[in-house]
């Protein structure tokens, strides 16, 4: 997705906080009544058993170009709920030795060679680096679910990577951008390969977030399928460190992730909410970096 609507996309954020702030004062807390009674407080056991009604079956919308990777990555095909899906990935250096590895998970609904070059710090750090598309994007099979099989998507890419030879299966991260960052916050809250995960610019979900992007949504626009795809009713169930970094000038992505926070606290859920420099789109690299830094620590505590 391009800066432009990544921008817009922004400003209608911010729009629809101070419209509700005006309003009402309320938070983007979820209405927790489900219709079906069906939710039990744990984001592991509500994915098993909810199924999502859609009312749309399509790809993204997104457009996309068909890139190659530069010479030393390759475009692979990693598997997710029975789906052959793309993805670059740095090549074997052939040096016998095993590394840690970075998922980077883009932001938008399509993958462009953009995403694979903003993750090099990784690699100039010593990372492996795979960069997903996952289901309904870039041609892959699938429809496009906004935040439900996605999640499966995001938790597979981590799995091919700890099947790699020259990957250090016990230190392997993720780091989200926007919808990318949504993506890793529900990947957070279940069992998955990652050893910490790092967003930039992550949305959570929220009806506030939803209402105004209703002209993605394929599934029944109801309390349900806004519930389960809402990593903030969930903040209780995280089971991997999330690292938040938000652009100051992100000012409605700033909002939702301190009501997040909020949450997060409440159960003690191992969430770090740091704000940054930039806007949306100008904090990436900066979060990146910070990101590279919280993993080196990580990858330290062998």
């Amino acid at each position: 997705m391009s800066k432009k609507v990544y921008n817009i996309f922004a400003s209608i954020l911010l729009c629809s906080l101070l419209l509700v702030g005006c309003s009402s004062g309320n938070t983007p807390k979820v209405d927790n009544t489900s219709k079906n009674n069906t939710f039990s407080g744990s984001y592991e056991k509500d994915i098993q058993t909810f199924k999502s009604s859609f009312v749309k079956k399509a790809p993204s919308i997104d457009e996309y170009e068909n890139s190659m990777p530069p010479p030393y990555a390759s475009e692979i095909e990693y598997e997710s709920d029975g789906l052959k899906l793309k993805a670059w990935v740095l090549n074997d250096p052939k040096d016998g030795n095993k590394y840690p590895a970075v998922v980077l998970m883009h932001g938008g609904f399509s993958f462009d060679e953009g995403d694979w070059y903003v993750a090099e710090d990784y690699i100039d750090r010593g990372y492996v680096v795979m960069t997903p598309m996952v289901r309904g994007e870039n041609g892959n099979p699938g429809d496009f679910e906004y935040f439900y099989g996605e999640v499966k998507d995001c938790i597979a890419a981590g799995k091919y990577l700890a099947s790699l030879p020259y990957v250090d299966e016990n230190n392997i991260f993720l780091m989200g951008h926007s919808a990318g960052g949504s993506l890793g916050v529900l990947a957070s809250l279940t069992d998955s390969p990652y050893k910490a995960i790092a967003t930039n610019g992550a949305s959570y979900g929220t009806e506030i977030y939803f209402e105004q992007r209703k002209e993605r949504i394929p599934f029944e626009y109801n309390k349900d399928e806004i519930h389960i795809r809402s990593s903030y009713e969930y903040a209780n169930s995280m089971k991997t460190p999330v690292y938040s970094f938000v652009g100051k000038d992100d000012i409605g992505v700033m909002y939702l992730s301190e009501e997040f926070e909020k949450q997060a606290k409440k159960f003690n859920a191992p969430y770090k909410l740091t704000p940054i420099v930039g806007d949306h789109n100008e904090s990436l690299d900066k979060a990146i970096q910070l990101s590279a830094d919280i993993f080196d620590s990580y990858v330290e505590k062998k």
